[in-house]
């Protein structure tokens, strides 16, 4: 392809029912659940990918990002509850940025990656987003998603969930993560609300007039 160029790649090979290629049945641990077989399978298949493309020349001018769609079952505790329902993996790799290492535990979302890999790039144009740049310091982590018929808001350690006219329960992420306490009914999640108003009708609003894009005159 004729570069620069952007790609992409959706591999249902960690999906339910998981399964993986015939010969490749017993190559990796079985694990504890079923998905683990499938994710020894994805992560040779990354290896493979990634030792085949370090040998090409836009190897090192290149951003590869790594996600998933939605989570899946896992085998521990912590979570199986709504606050974890959309817990993925994110990785953005610069190999020719040596600088641009380390582990973020902050909030992300997938609305995130356009942003930040714009801002990566020096893109200094309008465009429409609902994320935020991640590798901006002074950028706003929130996350945004819908469950059930309810909107979720994750801020400051704070779950919401808004059901289209109140938030109706709250949760300390971090003292109560198991969101044992509903603590809606203490103000705790105003900006929440407010928050999730606002993402809802730029949204819709955006939708309907069919701007969800810059257009240029």
């Amino acid at each position: 392809m004729e570069q620069p160029f952007c790609a992409a790649l959706f591999s249902l090979s960690s999906h339910h029912p998981y399964q993986v290629p015939a010969e490749y049945e017993g190559v990796f641990p079985k694990g504890t659940i079923p998905l683990h077989q499938c994710i020894g399978y994805s992560d040779n298949a990354l290896r493979k990918f990634f030792a085949a493309a370090k040998r090409e020349p836009w190897f090192a001018n290149t951003i590869f990002v790594l996600t998933a769609d939605h989570a899946v079952p896992g085998d521990h505790k912590e979570y199986s509850n709504n606050a974890m329902d959309y817990a993925i993996p994110l990785f953005i790799y610069e190999p020719g940025n040596p600088e641009r290492v380390g582990r973020d535990t902050l909030l992300a979302q997938q609305a995130d990656i356009l942003p930040t890999v714009l801002g990566m790039l020096g893109y200094n144009h309008p465009f429409v987003s609902f994320g935020n740049d991640l590798f901006r310091k002074d950028g706003e982590r929130f996350v945004v998603n819908y469950n059930n018929d309810m909107y979720q808001i994750y801020k400051n350690d704070t779950l919401a969930i808004f059901d289209g006219e109140k938030i109706f329960a709250a949760y300390d992420l971090k003292g109560d993560p198991g969101l044992a306490s509903n603590v809606a009914g203490e103000g705790v999640a105003e900006e929440h609300k407010r928050l999730v108003e606002a993402y809802v009708q730029q949204f819709n609003y955006r939708m309907i007039g069919d701007s969800l894009t810059v257009k240029n005159e």
